[in-house]
């Protein structure tokens, strides 16, 4: 998990554990 990490995974989460992809 991350902190602000935009597209990591193909999604774009910036929250903590942007790892989240979708």
């Amino acid at each position: 998990v991350h902190i602000i990490q935009p597209y990591t995974m193909g999604c774009y989460q910036i929250v903590i554990g942007g790892d989240n992809g979708g």
